[in-house]
């Protein structure tokens, strides 16, 4: 508290004591202010009392503080300051609310941003798996078809009779399931199921395929399903995974 601000607040005070015989001169009523706003700046409110601040700020300076217009006089100066502490204590806790508030808004804003990233890319994933599936069934379609095709125009365009006829079906039927020599397939999985290795436009693929038998031929059916290389590695390295997932069926 100033000067002004004393002389504003404590005019009231300071004209009774004015009157009073014991009336304090400017100079000394400023050291009394001092001494009393530095008590109530360092000590507890709460247990404070007005006679003790009195009775301290006497002792401290030598002035007899408890005649009625003294005691008036520091009553005054008690009443201001906790009334500006108070002004000064609200003031802090709405700046502590309003930054509150505002970390609050920036954390749910934050929130929300990661979510609808997080949305975008499990969007963007499964569009990417879904069209590397259709692209892989477009692609064993093509194959099947292109496959089924051949065999269809070998017959048309080489027709042949009797004794070669009945030998080259068996010579078609012993290639189709894959004979030692035949490095195309690897392994049968069962009659009709076989592993095979094939090309088709530049790539590689590794073939698990159903076959079913027609005038003595095996051919391929749409039944199956056909790996790249890299499809393939990655089955490959989850074959451990597999076995243990088995094994708990079991």
């Amino acid at each position: 508290m100033n000067d002004s601000e004393f002389r504003a607040t404590g005019s009231g005070g300071m004209k009774a004591a004015a009157d009073d015989e014991e009336a304090m001169d400017k100079e000394t009523q400023i050291r009394v202010r001092d001494a009393v706003l530095t008590m109530l700046q360092n000590a507890d409110l709460d247990t404070t009392t007005e006679f003790k601040i009195r009775n301290t700020v006497s002792d401290f300076l030598g002035i007899n503080l408890h005649l009625p217009n003294r005691k008036a006089f520091v009553k005054k100066i008690i009443e201001i300051f906790i009334v500006s502490t108070a002004e000064v204590s609200g003031i802090q806790e709405t700046e502590n609310l309003m930054t509150s508030e505002r970390k609050t808004d920036v954390e749910e804003t934050e929130n929300l941003m990661t979510s609808e990233r997080k949305t975008d890319v499990e969007e963007t994933e499964n569009l990417m798996m879904t069209s590397e599936r259709k692209t892989d069934v477009e692609e064993t379609e093509n194959l099947m078809t292109s496959e089924r095709k051949s065999d269809v125009e070998e017959e048309t365009e080489n027709p042949i009779s009797g004794d070669q006829s009945s030998k080259m079906k068996e010579t078609k039927k012993k290639g189709s399931m894959g004979s030692d020599n035949d490095e195309s397939v690897i392994c049968h999985l069962s009659k009709n199921r076989r592993v095979s290795i094939q090309e088709f436009k530049g790539m590689k693929l590794v073939s698990i395929r159903e076959f079913y038998e027609k005038n003595g031929i095996q051919l391929p059916s749409h039944k199956g399903i056909s790996l790249t290389c890299e499809q393939w590695a990655i089955l490959r390295k989850s074959t451990s995974k597999i076995e243990a997932a088995v094994a708990k069926l079991k």
